[in-house]
């Protein structure tokens, strides 16, 4: 279309060849017109150029008209229509707050909605997926099919980081590579952006071509939510009151005085309190629950002044082992103050004593915790069933040997070492006995041991100690030291092996290392940490949906185990059994949240609750400068961010993508320059201010 620009020469051979023919004028003295006749010549100079100028710009600007301009807002964007487009909406449970322009969820239809109906044209093929429900490999499809799509869509209670989407976008852009499935030629991520997205991060090789468009639904709102429910003691026995722990967030500028929280048992009220939140901060309450009945229970808590109703409401479960069964290893003999301070405190029918070379023959899977007392050999495959069953859940509480040695190659030093649960060092005897007392006073298992009086409320009354072994503990691990010697040596530790605990004592339990087997605290402590560590690992109060959630629990059945929800299967979680355990993986599953049964061949195995993610409660967003640094870190660099009304939106997209149509302008540009042209032929001829008589005498010709 641009070879028409070669018409721009025909107004200047127009201009350069005058083909009007002069007309005759008399006048009576040609004197008189001369100076006249100069200063007629020199305007119309002016105004033929002037003319000249604007005939070519009529010319040029109706050969760019017919050509189509199009101004190009975007370093990445296309000169035809994008052939394939993905939506990806966010459909976590934050996208039902409500914005000035309406609820986030129905903006975010909508603009899905405009940016579809925008190309109908037939040339673009459309994929539309929730965020939380992608799957690679779907096909792309018509503008009428995506529409019915759309109309499917609806709110998860999974939250999903921008790092898992990223994760799943790569099995397309290797399927792509490929040459299998053609990706996407622009990606519009329709949501509001809350900081959870950034949780993680993923690489992504983001292709070249392909445009990335986010757009915003919503704003900040400061919300009002349940942050977390745990228990404030963490041993349950039946007959005794479960202490439930509330944490609640307050991020509005505005204190919320006397903010009641209820708590539903198995259906029913049960309890109710209330507490004040200040402005901008964080409050924690306690409600006592009814007297602990074996087994499970179920329940959730309620915040009535919550921002939604997803944010003040959670699930939990709570499971009261009716019979603790530990097992306790040691040498014969071995057992002197062991044995009654356990005794005291649970029946015979729970306790079974072995001696260490019998744990080959016990399947760890029937007790709920194990004592080690003193095992100076044990051969590599003994520890290694011992770790592995500690690291899955189990609870381990180890004293070493009373033989002044630890071999880090067998025995406890071995075991310490598989359980990445730290090490022994050489004995450290000291001249004089010192002082052993608390070192963490806040920890739960010195809840009930402290002596109370009236001069000294809460005190713990130090013990002797002779000798101990040096105990390093592990690096990266999770480690509570609970009593120490005045001088800095540790005397008892809690170690955090993954899903395990381990209480690791760095003296055995005899009067010739110290005074503690017949300190007042001695049998108490003991049967604080085996309760604590015969509680379940799968009881934990809840899960939260979208995270990676992975429980254990204890089967010697290979039949497949169901989620139930009521009556109705909710699905079948990914299941794998080893020695007697079964490791299950709710990751893939689609859940809502609630409480769910977990039955294998009409048995029950457990219950869990799983809840939205408190931090989808949250009203904090990140800003654009957040997310392109977050982007970029993630392999995007280039980024457009689009908010406002889904017209506009589409609008904005379209400009962005395929440019600005600008033929309209040119037209009216064109207009008005005829116009002006119109208006210099008809008003611009140069009029002479001196009045002229003609004669019939002399003639001038005159051009």
């Amino acid at each position: 279309m641009l070879w028409g620009l070669l018409a721009l020469a025909v107004p200047v051979v127009v201009h350069l060849f005058n083909f009007r023919r002069p007309r005759v004028v008399l006048f009576s003295r040609a004197v008189l017109f001369s100076a006249i006749a100069q200063f007629v010549q020199r305007r119309l100079k002016l105004l033929r150029l002037l003319l000249l100028l604007l005939r070519l710009a009529v010319v040029g600007m109706l050969v760019v008209l017919f050509a189509g301009p199009v101004l190009r807002l975007s370093e990445g964007a296309q000169t035809a229509a994008e052939s394939r487009v993905l939506i990806l909406l966010d459909d976590s449970p934050s996208m039902q707050r409500t914005h000035e322009l309406g609820p986030y969820w129905q903006q975010a239809l909508q603009t899905a909605q405009a940016i579809i109906k925008q190309r109908t044209d037939g040339k673009t093929q459309f994929q539309v997926q929730p965020i939380s429900g992608y799957r690679a490999g779907q096909p792309y499809v018509s503008s009428k099919a995506a529409l019915a799509g759309l109309a499917r869509q609806r709110i998860s209670d999974n939250s999903t980081t921008t790092g898992q989407l990223f994760t799943k976008l790569k099995r397309d852009l290797q399927l792509s590579k490929q040459g299998e499935v053609g990706f996407a030629s622009v990606v519009y991520l329709v949501s509001d952006f809350q900081q959870l997205m950034q949780a993680d991060t993923a690489q992504v090789n983001w292709p070249q071509g392909t445009e990335l468009m986010c757009v915003r639904v919503g704003g900040a709102q400061p919300a009002l939510y349940v942050q977390r429910v745990s228990l404030a003691d963490p041993i349950l026995e039946v007959g005794k009151a479960p202490l439930l722990r509330v944490e609640i967030q307050n991020e509005r500028s505005q204190a919320v005085p006397a903010a009641t929280v209820r708590v539903v048992l198995e259906g029913s009220e049960v309890a109710r309190g209330s507490v004040d939140l200040p402005a901008e901060g964080q409050a924690v309450v306690d409600i006592a629950l009814p007297a602990g009945k074996p087994g499970w229970q179920t329940g959730q808590v309620l915040l009535d002044e919550a921002s939604q109703g997803y944010a003040g409401s959670r699930h939990f479960t709570v499971y009261v082992p009716p019979v603790r069964k530990l097992l306790i290893a040691a040498p014969e003999n071995a057992n002197t103050y062991l044995k009654p301070a356990l005794q005291t405190a649970y029946a015979d029918a729970s306790l079974t004593f072995i001696t260490p070379r019998q744990l080959d023959e016990i399947p760890l899977a029937n007790y709920n915790a194990l004592i080690l007392n003193g095992a100076t050999e044990m051969s590599g495959g003994t520890a290694d069933r011992i770790a592995r069953w500690v690291h899955t859940g189990g609870g381990l509480l180890l004293f070493p040997p009373d033989d002044n040695m630890v071999n880090a190659e067998k025995g406890v030093g071995l075991l310490l070492q598989q359980l990445g649960a730290g090490s022994f060092s050489s004995v450290l005897a000291y001249e004089k006995p010192v002082e052993a007392t608390l070192a963490d006073r806040s920890h739960p298992l010195f809840k009930p041991i402290f002596l109370t009086r009236k001069d000294k409320p809460e005190q713990f009354e130090s013990f002797a100690v002779r000798k101990l072994y040096g105990y390093q503990a592990p690096s990266g691990q999770v480690v509570s030291e609970l009593v120490r010697t005045t001088n800095g040596h540790v005397v008892l530790a809690e170690v955090q092996c993954k899903k395990g605990r381990v209480f690791v004592a760095s003296l055995p339990p005899t009067l010739a290392w110290s005074e503690w087997p017949v300190h007042h605290s001695f049998a108490p402590l003991i049967q604080r940490m085996a309760s604590v560590l015969s509680q379940r690992s799968d009881t934990q109060l809840e899960y939260t949906l979208g995270q990676a959630t992975e429980v254990r629990f204890a089967t010697p059945r290979t039949d497949l185990i169901g989620l139930y929800r009521a009556e109705e299967q909710a699905g079948i979680p990914q299941q794998f059994a080893q020695n007697g355990e079964v490791l299950l993986d709710f990751g893939p599953l689609d859940l809502r949240a609630g409480v769910f049964r977990l039955v294998q061949r009409d048995s029950l195995l457990g219950k869990l609750a799983f809840n939205t993610s408190a931090q989808e409660a949250s009203g904090v967003v990140a800003t654009e400068p957040e997310l392109r640094a977050y982007l970029a870190a993630s392999g995007i660099p280039d980024v457009q961010f689009l908010q406002g009304k889904p017209e506009v939106v589409a609008a904005q997209a379209t400009q962005l993508l395929g440019g600005i149509v600008l033929w309209k302008y040119f037209l009216i540009f064109v207009i008005l320059i005829l116009v002006a042209e119109g208006l210099i032929a008809r008003y611009g001829v140069p009029v002479p201010k001196t009045t002229i008589t003609p004669t019939s005498t002399p003639t001038l010709s005159a051009t």
